[in-house]
C-alpha cells in the first residue's frame, strides 16, 4: 500500500507516511489524513539556515534529499554540531510545543524537503492517537541519539568520537539508501567533524589518517569506506 501512496502526487507526504510507519503500521485514515496535510517542497542551499535558535518555528519538515545539522553557538562564536540529519528525517518536531528553537538547524549541503505548518501536525496528532504515537516515537530517536553523542563527547577519545560518528553516519545512510554497502560520501569537512567531535580541524586530519593506517576506514576524497564493523579495535574505542 505504501507503494501505491508513493506513487501518488503526494509522494513528498507518502515519504512522511512511510517514515511514520516505521514503528507501527497506520490505519489507512490515518495515511490518508497525512496525505491531505498542507505541504510545500522546497530546495535549499548549502549553509542556509531552516530554524533559528531563540525564534519560533512554525513548521515540521521532513529531508527528502541532502543534510542538515543542528548546533548551538558559544558567545565566542565557536559551534558545537549536537546532531545531523539525512534524506528522511524529521525535523522540528519536538520544538512544535515550545515558544522558541532551542538550537539552530541548518543545511550541510543543497537540500530538498517538505514542509507542514506545526498547526496541521498538531491538530493531526490531537485526533489521531496513531499519528501521535509515531511522532512521539520519531522524539524519542532524536532524544537517544543526541545522549549517544553526549557519551561519546564525554567519555570517548579522539579516534572513538570519530569513528563513533562514522558509524553512525554510515548506518543512517544506509537505512536512507544513501550508502554502497558500508560506503558514503562524507557529508561534513574536516572542520565540521570539528564541530561535532570537539576537535580541531588538524585533529581530525590527524585522527583520519590513523583509522585508516589502522585498517579500520578507507578514504578517496570524500568517500569514505568502514572496512569491519566493529573489530576489536573499534570495540575498543567505542566501549564507553
Amino acid at each position: 500500500m505504501i507503494g501505491d501512496l508513493m506513487m501518488d502526487s503526494n509522494a513528498p507526504l507518502a515519504r512522511l507516511v512511510r517514515r511514520l510507519e516505521r514503528y507501527a503500521p497506520l490505519p489507512a485514515a490515518d495515511r490518508q489524513a497525512i496525505l491531505a496535510l498542507p505541504a510545500q517542497v522546497e530546495r535549499i542551499g548549502r549553509g542556509r539556515r531552516l530554524i533559528d535558535e531563540g525564534q519560533q518555528d512554525h513548521a515540521v519538515m521532513q529531508l527528502l534529499s541532502g543534510y542538515a545539522c543542528r548546533y548551538g553557538l558559544l558567545s565566542d562564536g565557536q559551534r558545537q554540531i549536537t546532531g545531523v540529519f539525512v534524506a528522511g528525517d524529521v525535523l522540528g518536531v519536538r520544538s512544535g510545543d515550545l515558544p522558541i528553537a532551542a538550537q539552530t538547524v541548518s543545511t550541510l549541503s543543497d537540500v530538498e524537503l517538505v514542509k507542514i505548518p506545526h498547526t496541521a501536525i498538531a491538530a493531526l496528532a490531537e485526533s489521531r492517537a496513531a499519528i501521535a504515537r509515531a511522532l512521539w516515537n520519531e522524539s524519542i530517536l532524536d532524544a537517544n541519539m543526541a545522549c549517544d553523542w553526549i557519551v561519546s563527547l564525554g567519555r570517548r577519545d579522539a579516534r572513538g568520537r570519530v569513528l563513533a560518528l562514522l558509524q553512525e553516519l554510515t548506518a543512517r545512510c544506509r537505512d536512507a539508501g544513501l550508502t554502497i554497502r558500508d560506503s558514503l560520501i562524507l557529508p561534513l569537512t574536516q572542520e565540521e567533524i570539528g564541530d561535532a567531535t570537539g576537535l580541531t580541524s588538524v585533529h581530525v586530519n590527524r585522527t583520519l589518517m590513523a583509522l585508516q593506517a589502522e585498517g579500520l576506514i578507507d578514504r578517496v576524497g570524500r568517500r569514505v569506506t568502514l572496512l569491519a564493523n566493529r573489530p576489536p579495535a573499534a570495540a575498543r574505542m567505542l566501549s564507553a
